[in-house]
């Protein structure tokens, strides 16, 4: 069994990939920012590969769940499509009636850190329903313990990060402030020796007299 899935987080990815490898289900990852049709070919053609079934992002641009399912119809594949939604823990009722009406197989939630083990079973169920292939529980629940450990690493990552930003701003906030003072000081010392520095005095030349025969003159 093969899946393609085409999303724009990486970490969505890699979550899926360890979901459908748990399964047994190869998985094979589309480039976002080219044209999906052609991307199908082109597997087709090169890779000799089609694929069982396809995850795809639902705000792929351009996306139109009706017409790619009709095209698909038309090159008489039966390829069931899942889209993934923006939204988290639950997808709209109506948003995934809409879809499934346009010929998706389903709609289900992208995955959050704060469920990520019931999302896991949510999609896990939704791919093996989409395959036809039963859901093989114990690979499962060893997976949800790597995805789990997959959301702390990135949730630290991004922490990392951030402190990182943060603490340059604090380190520059702090030079900026000691240069500051410090040309502040040199202005209050070069003013000090201006203002109290004794007045100079003028030096006052005395009368000289000059004596005559005990006579002043």
């Amino acid at each position: 069994m093969n899946v393609f899935i085409l999303h724009q987080s990486d970490l969505q990815v890699r979550v899926w990939k360890k979901i459908l490898k748990s399964q047994g289900i190869a998985v094979y990852t589309l480039n976002f920012d080219q044209d999906l049709k052609q991307q199908l070919l082109s597997e087709e053609i090169t890779n000799k590969r089609s694929p069982d079934a396809l995850l795809i992002d639902k705000t792929l641009p351009n996306l139109d769940p009706a017409e790619f399912c009709d095209w698909l119809s038309s090159r008489s594949q039966s390829v069931p499509v899942i889209l993934i939604d923006e939204q988290v823990h639950k997808s709209n009722p109506i948003a995934r009636q809409s879809v499934k009406q346009a010929g998706v197989f389903d709609l289900v939630p992208q995955f959050a850190s704060e469920t990520i083990a019931i999302d896991a079973i949510t999609a896990s169920k939704c791919i093996t329903s989409a395959l036809n292939t039963p859901l093989i529980k114990e690979n499962l629940s060893s997976c949800i313990v790597e995805i789990q450990q997959e959301f702390r690493a990135s949730a630290s990552s991004d922490f990392d990060d951030q402190g990182s930003a943060q603490g340059s701003s604090f380190l520059n906030s702090i030079t900026k402030s000691s240069h500051t003072r410090r040309n502040t000081q040199s202005a209050d010392i070069d003013n000090t020796e201006t203002s109290d520095s004794p007045p100079k005095q003028k030096k006052t030349q005395k009368k000289s007299t000059r004596k005559y025969r005990g006579r002043d003159y």
